[in-house]
């Protein structure tokens, strides 16, 4: 974890949830510990790569050439708005773009909401980039294209982050219970999920 990670400050008294979102790079792990984490709640997963993949029939990759990067975007942060509006309880999967958009903290100020940032180096990242072929590379090098993310996309996710957990390499499940820990540590509780 980062040494000014927001899991540093104390709580002033236990507050519930019922969307956790789960934010980071691309390979930070958010679908793998998303799933994890949405099997220990009992909650419903919401993962933007997945729903928009099934609604377009296309991969994140393959929309990028077809529709443009921009565009893309714009169905990743609506994939988000859409998550957070469900009334479940919901583990949100959100696409590592929506750290590039200005209303990224307006979007996230909901009462019962609190992201978590899975954080691991371009270095680790970059190894497992190479061994998934849905993500768009635009050209570059995975290396390359993670450490110009990193640079620009970790501040304004640790911003609005209510836990930044490290997620390099650890498997999928250890990082779910650091952040069921971490939350529980912070007085940040689940709510409970319908008929549990």
């Amino acid at each position: 974890m980062r040494g000014d990670a927001p899991a540093t400050l104390t709580p002033v008294e236990p507050t519930a949830f019922d969307k956790l979102v789960l934010c980071g790079l691309m390979g930070a792990g958010k679908s793998t510990v998303g799933a994890e984490l949405a099997a220990r709640l009992g909650w419903v997963l919401r993962d933007s790569d997945a729903e928009i993949e099934a609604a377009t029939g296309e991969t994140v990759a393959a929309l990028a050439a077809s529709r443009g990067v921009e565009a893309m975007h714009d169905l990743e942060l609506a994939a988000l708005v859409d998550a957070l509006a469900d009334r479940r309880a919901c583990v949100v999967a959100a696409a590592a773009s929506v750290a590039d958009r200005p209303e990224l903290a307006t979007v996230l100020a909901g009462a019962g909401t609190v992201v978590v940032v899975l954080d691991a180096t371009p270095e680790i990242l970059a190894a497992r980039f190479r061994s998934r072929h849905h993500r768009p590379t635009f050209g570059r090098e995975p290396i390359d294209l993670l450490r110009d993310q990193a640079a620009r996309r970790l501040a304004p996710l640790e911003a609005v982050a209510t836990l930044v957990v490290d997620a390099g390499t650890a498997p999928p499940g250890v990082v779910a219970g650091s952040v069921i820990a971490d939350l529980d540590a912070l007085g940040r509780c689940p709510a409970r999920a319908a008929g549990s």
